[in-house]
């Protein structure tokens, strides 16, 4: 599932860079040519369309980081109701610091 997440957070880029492509093609072939006008239209589609995709990626994502939000399977280390604490036993860390 990660790299579903990791294609999808890249596919912006990729129209961006697709655009560009078709926009330095279209100047390398010259201006007399007759589809070098179709290679600069699609070019701008490409990147415009991949502007729009990185602006509604940044719309939808959270207001909080990643890092500060909690996953739903997390274990608090903490005492819980299901798992409490364990009671602090001093006696055996006086029993192993002093052996008699």
């Amino acid at each position: 599932m990660l790299r579903a997440t990791i294609v999808q957070e890249r596919v912006p880029l990729v129209w961006v860079l697709v655009g560009l492509l078709f926009q330095s093609t279209g100047v390398y072939m010259g201006f007399d040519n007759g589809l070098t006008f179709v290679y600069m239209i699609v070019g701008m589609f490409c990147f415009v369309f991949g502007l729009v995709l990185f602006a509604l990626r940044l719309r939808e994502r959270p207001r909080t980081p990643e890092k500060t939000r909690l996953s739903p399977n997390f274990i608090s280390a903490g005492a819980t109701p299901v798992f409490p604490a364990p009671e602090n036993d001093n006696s055996q860390d006086t029993a192993q610091a002093n052996p008699e």
